[in-house]
This record gives C-alpha cells, structure tokens and sequence, in this order.
C-alpha cells in the first residue's frame, strides 16, 4: 500500500490537472484543451461541475488519471490552497511546479512498489537511498523541486529499477494455457 501523501485526494487539490494538462478530442475526451488552459468544465471554486457524470459526458480520461497526490501537495503545500491564478510567467511556474511534483511522485510510487519485492541487502540500500533523495526536508517547494527532478536523477532511478528487472520477471507466472485451449476446443 502507498503513503498517504501517494494516494490522490481531489477534494484537496486546486484542480491542477484540469488546468495543466492538454487533452486531445477523441474516446478519452469530449473536446480539446491546451495545457494551460483551464477545463471549461472547472468551476470558480476549481471544482469539477461534471465530476459525478464524467463518463456520461465524455471524460473517461480524468476518471483513469492519476496524480498519484501530486495535485493536491502543491495546491496545499506550493499553492497555499490556491489554485493556478494569473497568467503569462506566474501560471507556466505553477504548471511547471505540478509537472515536476507529479514526476517525484511517480518516481516514488516506483519505489515503494519496488521496496515490497525481496530486495538483496545492496539493492534495498539503493531503493532507501533513493526514497531520501526523493523525500523533501519539508513541504514542497519550487526551488527543491527544480534541483530534485533532473535528468541526473531520472537516470539513476531508471538504472536502479533495470537492476531489479530479473527479480520482477522471476516474480511473475505465465498464465495457464490449458484452460484456454480446453475452452477454445470446448472440453471444459
């Protein structure tokens, strides 16, 4: 199971994926949106008006999102409950906020899944590791998240979850082929 801090909460957030995301028309979405651009659905409150008929409209895609808590972090701990006001700078710096916090906790939510698997003594040293790295000294901000997500760190990450490739593989079992073919040939 994932922390808390790992687990979406919408009601606590500010709406950011309905603003910083784009979303293209098609079987995911009703329309078109520009990141950036606020959802036509959002109300003043940064509140879904759509939320409970997502589906029925045409919004499959917001009910399979996931922030995995980035969203409502920044709201609270960057955006002191605000959401994204303002345009031109002051709106790219807080797309680019959640864009770089939703990455961190995509890297994280890896790490925990990776820290339930029988580790070596080594490679739970490096998963630790990594999870300090990512965890901030305190409520999120900016310039920590800026020196945080980089592509020195992506690769490090990304290095130590290839290490872990044949443990995951060893961990998975083929699917029974027997009862698919005793059902295709109709002797069950």
């Amino acid at each position: 199971m994932l922390p808390d801090h790992l687990q979406d909460d919408c009601a606590s957030c500010a709406g950011l994926c309905c603003i910083a995301l784009a979303f293209d028309r098609g079987p995911s979405f009703a329309a078109d949106k520009e990141a950036g651009e606020r959802c036509h659905h959002l109300n003043r409150d940064d509140r879904c008006a759509i939320h409970a008929s997502r589906a029925r409209r045409g919004y499959r895609g917001c009910i399979g999102f996931t922030c995995y808590g980035a969203g409502q972090r920044v709201s609270q701990e960057c955006l002191g409950g605000d959401g994204l006001a303002g345009e031109g700078a002051a709106l790219r710096l807080g797309i680019e906020v959640f864009r770089d916090a939703r990455t961190l906790h995509e890297w994280l939510v890896l790490l925990h899944q990776a820290a339930a698997l029988p580790l070596s003594p080594l490679q739970r040293g490096d998963n630790e590791a990594l999870l300090a790295a990512l965890t901030a000294p305190g409520p999120l901000e900016a310039v920590w998240l800026r020196g945080v997500v980089t592509a020195a760190t992506r690769a490090r990450i990304t290095a130590h979850l290839q290490g872990l490739r044949d443990l995951i593989a060893s961990r998975i079992t083929p699917a029974d082929p027997i009862p698919a073919q005793r059902a295709a040939s109709g002797r069950l």
